[in-house]
């Protein structure tokens, strides 16, 4: 079928782009060519610069749709992100093997627990002889592999925490109680003699080691230890508890590695919960949930991005009153511009007395679980 002007015209519009190529060049250019679409038209990507492109490739590909050039920015900062994100998962992941590694070499001799995202301490321990609520909570500091020395930072403060320092690659280990490193913001340990030599610990005295320090250092009862920083990171502890006390009928597998894209797992599905505080207006209750990750710092305060698709399999969504909540899968929240949408979506805002038609099939209500539609949604038996 021969294209006219016009459609070529509207093809392009219907792209955000806009046709350049004159009536009387379209004319020209189809005078000289047999073809119709294995030709060049000139033409305002819908980045806003200036291109030309076939014509075919166009219609069939999308390709020209954005520029060359800023599909090649958009590609460089994409393989910038991946990387960092690779680089996050890397430090992250040494900290939980060599925390891992530590936790193995005691654990016949102390409780060991980990605790929850956000606290001072990364490690809570005490004797398994003891009965009484005193802990010691233990900070994990890591490095890869010995340069120079082993390199540790303290971007903060510890304050009646044991700092335990690991080597990944040789699994050397130093323990020091935290006021004797105080504000010094980092530590350097050399390879053959250093003034941190008396606080290295072996697999052969960790044990007398740590028995000593605990009966020294300031305890504090399990809770102080194990409460986050953060009022929100409190507020997902005290809904992680409360979420456990009503489903018992779904087994939640934590990740225990700090700084993860998800909260748990149920079976092999990865979720990512939030809890938002909700306002009365008129009597309504109303709830927004912020749907994004953190991305590093950007001029001192969290950059936070769009979840990526792949980064969560569902999204359980608390509302703070206790009664409302919702399991969305991943796909509906792209569907719906939340997650890599082509429009920047981080507001998730909810009436849960009137749903959008979206929505309710991923609503649920604490006091009365629906048990066959939480599972056949989740696919759990």
């Amino acid at each position: 079928m021969i294209r006219t002007y016009t459609d070529t015209v509207n093809s392009f519009a219907s792209n955000n782009c806009q046709l350049l190529t004159t009536e009387e060049e379209f004319k020209l250019i189809h005078d000289i060519s047999k073809n119709t679409t294995v030709v060049k038209y000139r033409y305002v990507a819908s980045c806003g610069h200036e291109h030309i492109v076939y014509y075919h490739v166009f219609l069939g590909r999308k390709t020209g749709v954005i520029c060359p050039k800023c599909i090649r920015v958009i590609n460089a900062s994409k393989i910038k992100g991946q990387m960092k994100e690779r680089g996050k998962l890397q430090y992250l992941q040494m900290e939980y093997d060599c925390s891992k590694y530590f936790m193995n070499l005691i654990q016949d001799n102390f409780t060991v627990i980990k605790a929850f995202d956000g606290c001072k301490a990364d490690i809570i321990i005490k004797p398994v002889n003891m009965v009484e609520d005193r802990w010691l909570g233990i900070q994990v500091k890591t490095t890869h592999k010995p340069t120079r020395g082993y390199g540790f930072l303290f971007p903060n403060d510890y304050p009646d925490c044991l700092i335990l320092c690991i080597c990944l690659e040789d699994k050397k280990m130093w323990a020091i109680p935290n006021e004797h490193i105080a504000n010094i913001g980092k530590i350097s340990i050399g390879l053959n003699k250093s003034k941190y030599d008396k606080y290295e610990i072996t697999p052969h005295n960790i044990v007398n080691v740590l028995t000593e320090l605990y009966n020294t250092m300031q305890l504090h009862n399990f809770e102080k230890h194990d409460t986050p920083q953060c009022i929100y990171q409190q507020r997902e502890k005290e809904f992680y508890r409360f979420r456990e006390s009503k489903i018992d009928f779904i087994k939640f597998d934590y990740n225990y590695m700090e700084g993860m894209v998800y909260d748990f797992k149920i079976g092999d599905k990865k979720i990512q919960e939030k809890v938002a505080g909700g306002v009365k207006n008129k009597n309504i209750y109303k709830v927004t949930f912020t749907l994004c990750k953190n991305n590093g710092r950007k001029d001192h305060h969290y950059n936070q991005i769009q979840y990526n698709k792949g980064d969560n399999d569902f999204y359980w969504l608390n509302c703070d009153n206790k009664k409302h909540f919702f399991v969305i899968p991943e796909q509906i929240l792209i569907n719906r511009g939340y997650i890599e949408g082509e429009t920047i979506k981080k507001i998730l805002k909810i009436t849960p007395s009137n749903l959008p038609q979206w929505l309710v099939n991923y609503s649920f209500d604490y006091d009365d679980i629906d048990k066959a539609r939480l599972t056949t949604l989740l696919n759990v038996q």
